[in-house]
C-alpha cells in the first residue's frame, strides 16, 4: 500500500522528512570579489580555491543548509550570490 502526502494540505511541512526542497544557488561571479565570507559560513556549498575564484560545491540547496545559505547570502557584501525557487 502506497500512501502519499499532497504537497498542499494543511499542515504540510516542506522543511520536514523525507521531504526535500530544492532551490537553486545562483553567483554573480563578475559580482563576487572572493572575499571568502559564504565559504566561512557555510562550506558544505561554498569554497575559494587557489586561483582566487569562488566555486559552488553544488547549485541545488536542499533543507538541511538552508539557514547556513541564506546567512551566506545576507553576508555578501557584493549581493554577488541568490536564491531561486
Amino acid at each position: 500500500m502506497r500512501i502519499s502526502i499532497h504537497p498542499l494540505r494543511k499542515g504540510f511541512d516542506l522543511f520536514s522528512f523525507p521531504y526535500k526542497l530544492i532551490m537553486k544557488i545562483r553567483v554573480d561571479l563578475v559580482a563576487c570579489a572572493s572575499i571568502g565570507s559564504c565559504m566561512q559560513i557555510c562550506p558544505e556549498v561554498f569554497e575559494i580555491r587557489k586561483d582566487g575564484y569562488l566555486y559552488l560545491l553544488t547549485d541545488e540547496l536542499d533543507a538541511a543548509l538552508k539557514d547556513k545559505v541564506v546567512k551566506a547570502v545576507e553576508n555578501c557584501l557584493n549581493d554577488a550570490i541568490s536564491i531561486e525557487d
